[in-house]
C-alpha cells in the first residue's frame, strides 16, 4: 500500500492538491503559516544556491566550486497568507576557463520576475502538515518545481519544520483545564524499534479541547509517564479536576506522584475489555450484560452493590474476571461524583481515541518510520489538522485536506 504522500505527488501532476483543504488549514494557522513559509522559502533558496555552486556550506573549501554566496537582498513575495518579505541570496558564479564567461544563476524556485508563490506556499504547508520525510519532500518539490536539491539540503529545509515542533513541545502551558485525558499507542521506528507515543488531551472550563502535548518514549512505563507529566507540570500545567485514562498501573502511580490531589477515572471501556478477555467464551455474553448493568447504575452505591453481586456469583467459575473487576474498581466509578451533564465524556477515553484513530490510520500504510524525528513531524501535522476539526465542531479524516477539488 502506498503512503499518503506518494498518492499526493501523483495527484499534483494532474490537479491542484486539496486546495480548499490546505487553505483551510493555513487560514486557521495563519501566523504560524507565515513564519513557516518565510523560513522555509529562505532556507530553500539558500540550499538551491549552494547546490548550484557545488558546496554544502557557504564556507566549504572545494577546488571545483562554481561560485560564491555574497549577502542577500529583500524581496516581497505574494503567498497564500499575503505578502511576505524574504531575503534572497546573491550568487556570484565563477568564470570557467573553457568558456570565458560566467553562467548567471537563476532560481527555479522563485524566478527573477516572479512575485507570486501561492502553489509553492501550499506545497511547503503540505510538507508541514503531512510530516513528510526527506525523500518524499525531495520528490514533491522536484515533481512540481523541477529543482534539484541533495537529501542533505532537504534535511536542512525540513529542520525549519522540526524547529516549529520543538517550540510546541517547549511552550509554556497557560490554559487551565478541567478534564485531561491520557492515552498511548505503539509505533515502529527503524533506529529505535518499537516505541510508544504518549498523548495528553485537555478540555478547559469553556468546553474547548486541545492536545496539550505528546511524547515519543521507549515503552509505556511509570518512569516515562512520570518524566512526561513532570515536564508538563514544570511548564505550567495546573492540576485539573479529573484525569481520565486506561488504567495502566505505571500511569496511575505517576499521576499520584506528580498530581497527588487530582482524582482519576479509569475508562470503563478498557475495564470491560480487560474483564471480558479473562472470561471464558461460555460465559462471556452473560458477563458482558452484567458489566453493562454495573456501569449503567443510577449512582455509585448501586454500582458497588452490583459489583459485589457480580463477585459473589462468578468468584468460582471466573476467578480471573473477578480479580480484574476488583482491581481499580473505585477508579472506574469516579464519574458518579461529577455533574450528570458531563458523565458521558468523562467515563471513557473516547475524546483522545479520535487522535489515536487518526494517527493510526495515517501511520499504518507507512509501516515504520526511519527515525524518531520523522515520526514526530507527522504527529505534529496531524495535531494541526485535528485542531481545526475540533474548533469547527466536526471530525474529518486528515485526507479530506489533501483531496483534489
Amino acid at each position: 500500500m502506498r503512503c499518503v504522500t506518494e498518492k499526493i505527488i501523483e495527484q499534483i501532476s494532474k490537479s491542484k492538491p486539496g486546495k480548499a483543504g490546505i487553505e483551510l488549514l493555513i487560514e486557521y494557522h495563519k501566523e504560524e503559516s507565515r513564519t513557516v513559509i518565510k523560513e522555509s522559502l529562505e532556507r530553500l533558496l539558500e540550499e538551491e544556491a549552494l547546490e548550484a555552486i557545488g558546496v554544502e556550506k557557504r564556507s566549504q573549501k572545494r577546488k571545483d566550486r562554481r561560485g560564491y554566496l555574497h549577502s542577500s537582498y529583500k524581496r516581497n513575495i505574494e503567498t497564500t497568507v499575503g505578502m511576505i518579505e524574504i531575503r534572497k541570496p546573491k550568487v556570484r558564479m565563477l568564470i570557467p576557463k573553457e568558456k570565458g564567461t560566467a553562467e548567471a544563476f537563476r532560481s527555479k524556485l522563485i524566478p527573477y520576475y516572479k512575485r507570486r508563490t501561492e502553489q509553492l506556499s501550499r506545497e511547503i504547508m503540505m510538507i508541514y502538515f503531512l510530516g513528510s520525510s526527506c525523500r518524499k519532500t525531495l520528490s514533491l518539490l522536484q515533481s512540481i518545481n523541477q529543482i534539484s536539491l541533495s537529501p542533505t539540503g532537504i534535511s536542512r529545509v525540513i529542520k525549519v519544520i522540526e524547529d516549529r515542533a520543538k517550540i510546541f513541545h517547549q511552550r509554556p502551558i497557560e490554559n487551565r483545564y478541567r478534564i485531561i485525558w491520557i492515552d498511548a499507542m505503539g509505533q515502529t521506528v527503524r533506529d529505535k524499534g518499537r516505541e510508544t507515543l504518549l498523548l495528553v488531551l485537555g478540555e478547559d472550563y469553556a468546553g474547548r479541547r486541545e492536545l496539550i502535548d505528546y511524547r515519543v518514549a521507549i515503552g509505556e512505563t511509570e518512569e516515562n509517564y512520570e518524566n512526561f507529566l513532570n515536564d508538563l507540570y514544570n511548564r505550567g500545567l495546573k492540576q485539573p479536576e479529573l484525569f481520565v485514562h486506561d488504567g495502566h498501573i505505571g500511569l496511575t502511580s505517576a499521576l499520584k506522584t506528580i498530581y497527588p490531589y487530582t482524582r482519576q477515572q479509569v475508562c470503563i471501556i478498557h475495564k470491560r475489555r480487560d474483564v471480558l478477555s479473562k472470561t471464558s467464551l461460555t460465559n462471556r455474553e452473560e458477563v458482558s450484560e452484567e458489566l453493562s448493568a454495573i456501569f449503567s447504575s443510577k449512582d455509585k452505591n448501586e454500582a458497588l452493590q452490583r459489583q459485589r453481586e457480580f463477585i459473589e456469583k462468578w468468584k468460582k467459575k471466573e476467578s480471573q474476571a473477578v480479580r480484574s473487576i476488583k482491581f481499580q474498581f473505585n477508579y472506574t466509578i469516579t464519574f458518579y461524583d461529577f455533574d450528570r451533564s458531563i458523565i458521558n465524556k468523562i467515563r471513557t477515553n473516547n475524546p483522545i481515541e479520535r487522535y489515536i484513530e487518526e494517527i493510526r490510520r495515517r501511520t499504518i500504510p507507512m509501516r515504520y518510520f526511519q527515525n524518531e524525528k520523522s515520526f514526530d513531524r507527522l504527529i505534529f501535522g496531524i495535531i494541526n489538522i485535528l485542531e481545526v476539526n475540533l474548533t469547527k465542531g466536526v471530525y474529518q479524516r486528515s485526507d479530506f485536506y489533501f483531496h483534489p477539488n
